[in-house]
């Protein structure tokens, strides 16, 4: 093949066949072999040249690619990981979980282990919720404001002491009975009494001749039930009683025991029964806008909370009404530090801010509160108890005795009603007082406009109803 021949026309010297007689002409070989083979080997080297032109571009593009894009990618996804363990143990220490690295750790090794974009959407959608949580300033907003009733809007203005509606008129009627229902007058002391109302409120009463069982009963209705003692008929000696026992029921449905020391608990119950120490059915806005001695003295931040603290430990001083005399020095000091920190947090104002703190608690910690609202059985795993409970122990404890404060529409119906009754006629009692002294009446404190049972259902719920409640599934009882 690599061999052509070329036929000659006409032989110059005589030959054999030249003159065609022969079986063929004359021929001229030329031998193609080692130019084919050079052309072939100059082939090849072409063909590897341009491979290697290919891999050099191939190399340099990648390695251009990894400087503009890939490289820059990365740091951006590692600064994305740090920045989100930084955020998280950030909000950590804001919401007291400072100690919970080690979920924080694990949350990261797991980050490491899906795709970038998959890393980038969970980085995200965590931001956008912490930024919901951090940068809203209340739970409800203008929209939802604006759906509630006249008297739900002063629920939460009153809830937040933002002051009265000035903008806003009522002109629907009202219905409350005035007193005390048969039902409520049940749970009193003075519905023990044999003796009629109408024969001690007159001179035909016999005290010689009574037992002094009745006599008891007698002064305890002259203290607690009369006309003259429930002068306050919401904030009294009876709510401070219906505080401390459902702090004690929160304490029971959350075994306090595993994860509270009875110091804590103790001071706890003694915050119940003196959260509202001195009241004399006045709000904390009432006092500002009148300019009360409380609210000079401080500076009106929470003044009637700050006074029922000081007045408890008041009566501490004495030794004969010191509930904290057995306790040594740093007992003491830890109960002192619940008893305040629990009490101030019974002002409505902090509810909001509440609701936000607990919200965090429950976004930090999601799945070990899931896990645990598995357990219908109110067991605490270790998991929880470390990483939610003992690292916001204060919080919660801040939460029962708020969630106590105003639980009255988590009770029975007839409960619910007979107290509704006592906080609205106090309320009414200080729109009177408003409107001798010419100030405005607060939007819950006129009788003669309120409508009551819009009163009632515009409440906010307490914040133990919001859905980070399911971490406490034994509280639905």
């Amino acid at each position: 093949d690599s061999i052509f021949r070329q036929a000659v026309p006409a032989c110059i010297l005589l030959r054999e066949g030249c003159d065609g007689g022969g079986v063929q002409w004359a021929y001229i070989s030329f031998d193609f072999t080692g130019p084919r083979r050079m052309e072939g080997a100059m082939d090849i080297c072409l063909i590897i040249f341009m491979l290697l032109v290919m891999l050099l571009c191939t190399f340099d593009l990648s390695r251009t690619l990894d400087h503009t894009v890939l490289v820059p990618l990365m740091r951006i996804m590692g600064i994305v990981r740090d920045t989100t363990s930084n955020i998280l143990t950030q909000v950590s220490r804001m919401i007291q979980l400072d100690t919970m690295e080690q979920e924080v750790a694990d949350e990261d090794h797991e980050l490491f282990e899906v795709s970038e974009i998959q890393l980038l959407e969970i980085v995200l959608d965590r931001l956008a919720k912490f930024t919901k949580l951090c940068m809203q300033e209340n739970v409800i907003d203008d929209k939802e404001m604006e759906g509630l009733n006249l008297e739900g809007r002063g629920i939460i203005l009153d809830m937040m002491q933002l002051g009265h509606d000035k903008k806003s008129t009522v002109s629907r009627v009202t219905w409350i009975e005035d007193g005390i229902s048969s039902l409520e007058m049940a749970q009193l002391a003075g519905s023990r009494m044999q003796t009629g109302q109408d024969v001690i409120e007159s001179w035909h009463l016999d005290v010689l001749s009574i037992e002094h069982g009745e006599l008891d009963n007698i002064v305890l209705y002259v203290f607690f039930d009369s006309p003259i003692g429930q002068r306050v008929r919401y904030h009294n000696w009876i709510h401070a009683c219906d505080v401390l026992h459902t702090v004690y029921r929160f304490l029971q449905l959350t075994p306090s025991h595993h994860w509270m020391d009875s110091v804590k608990e103790y001071a706890l119950l003694i915050s119940a029964i003196s959260h509202d120490l001195g009241h004399f059915g006045r709000t904390n806005q009432f006092l500002v806008e009148t300019r009360h001695e409380l609210a000079l003295r401080y500076n009106d931040k929470s003044p009637l909370e700050n006074m029922h603290c000081a007045s408890l430990f008041e009566l501490c001083t004495q030794e004969e009404t010191n509930v904290f005399s057995r306790l040594e020095n740093d007992h003491y000091s830890q109960a002192r530090k619940v008893c305040i920190s629990t009490i101030l947090h019974t002002d409505n104002a902090h509810h909001f801010e509440m609701v936000k703190d607990v919200s965090k608690i429950y976004e930090m910690a999601n799945n070990t509160c899931d896990h645990q609202a598995q357990d219908r059985q109110g067991q605490l795993s270790q998991d929880y108890m470390e990483h939610v409970l003992l690292k916001n122990e204060l919080t919660f404890l801040q939460l029962f005795l708020h969630l106590a404060d105003v639980s009255n529409p988590l009770k029975p119906f007839g409960s619910c009603q007979a107290w509704a009754q006592r906080v609205m006629s106090e309320f009414f009692d200080q729109g009177d007082e408003e409107k001798g002294l010419g100030i405005p009446v607060g939007m819950l404190n006129d009788r003669a406009k309120v409508n009551f049972p819009s009163s009632q259902h515009g409440s906010p719920p307490p914040p133990s109803r919001v859905p980070h409640s399911k971490g406490w599934p034994t509280m639905e009882k």
